[in-house]
C-alpha cells in the first residue's frame, strides 16, 4: 500500500545524482478536481488509465502536494493518508495496474492555525523539497523525471529540482502565486509542455 509521508528535514535536500526516471504529480487539479480536499477523492476522467500506462512503461508515479488543510487543523496527516488510500483503490478499480507509488505531503503554511506547522519550510512548493524527498525514496534521477502540475508553482519547483515540466490546465492555473517565502516570478517559470489534462498528455506521449 502506498505511504503518505511528511518528509524529514534530511530528505529535503538535493539527492545524489543517478537513479531512474519517474513522474511527480500534483494532486488537486491533476489527479482529482479542485475542491475535493475533504474527500472523497474522485479521479478525473482518464486519470486511472493514464497512470496505468505510466506504470506499464516503467515510470514510478509519486504525488507531491501542498496540503494547507492540515495546517488549518481541519484534517490530520492520518486523515489525508486515508483519503489517499481510497484514491489508490479507486484508481485500481477503474484501471487495474494504475497506482501512485508514494504520496509526499507538505502540511505547513506561513499563516497556519496550528502553531507547530507555522514555519518557513523547505517542502512547500514552489520550493523543491518534496521533489528531492521523492527522488530519495524512489531512487529517481531528477534530470530524467517529469513534474506535472496545474499551477506555475508546481512547475517552478520542478525547474528548481532540474526536472522537465508539464502544465495541465485547471480552474487554479491562473491563480495567484502560492505563498512560500521564496521570491520568484511566475512569468519567468519554464513550461516545457502544456496540455488540457494528464490523460491527454499521456495518450499523446505513450500511445497504446
Amino acid at each position: 500500500m502506498a505511504q503518505t509521508v511528511v518528509p524529514t528535514a534530511s530528505e529535503l535536500v538535493a539527492p545524489p545524482r543517478g537513479g531512474r526516471p519517474g513522474v511527480l504529480l500534483d494532486r488537486d487539479g491533476v489527479l482529482v478536481a479542485e475542491g475535493q480536499v475533504r474527500g472523497p477523492l474522485v479521479p478525473l476522467p482518464g486519470v486511472a488509465e493514464a497512470l496505468r500506462v505510466l506504470n506499464h512503461v516503467g515510470l514510478p508515479c509519486a504525488v507531491v502536494t501542498n496540503q494547507p488543510i492540515i495546517a488549518r487543523g481541519e484534517l490530520t496527516v492520518d486523515d489525508v493518508a486515508e483519503l489517499h488510500a481510497q484514491l489508490n483503490a479507486a484508481l485500481e478499480a477503474q484501471a487495474p495496474g494504475a497506482a501512485v507509488s508514494l504520496f509526499l505531503v507538505c502540511p505547513h503554511h506561513p499563516n497556519a492555525d496550528r502553531r507547530e506547522l507555522r514555519v518557513d519550510c523547505a517542502c512547500r512548493k514552489p520550493r523543491p523539497g518534496l521533489l528531492f524527498a521523492a527522488a530519495r525514496r524512489l531512487d529517481l534521477d531528477l534530470s530524467r523525471t517529469i513534474v506535472v502540475g496545474d499551477r506555475l508553482s508546481d512547475l517552478h519547483a520542478g525547474e528548481l529540482a532540474g526536472c522537465r515540466t508539464v502544465l495541465v490546465r485547471s480552474s487554479e492555473t491562473a491563480a495567484p502565486p502560492i505563498q512560500s517565502g521564496l521570491a520568484w516570478s511566475p512569468s519567468a517559470v519554464r513550461v516545457d509542455e502544456t496540455w488540457p489534462s494528464l490523460s491527454a498528455w499521456v495518450r499523446r506521449t505513450w500511445p497504446t
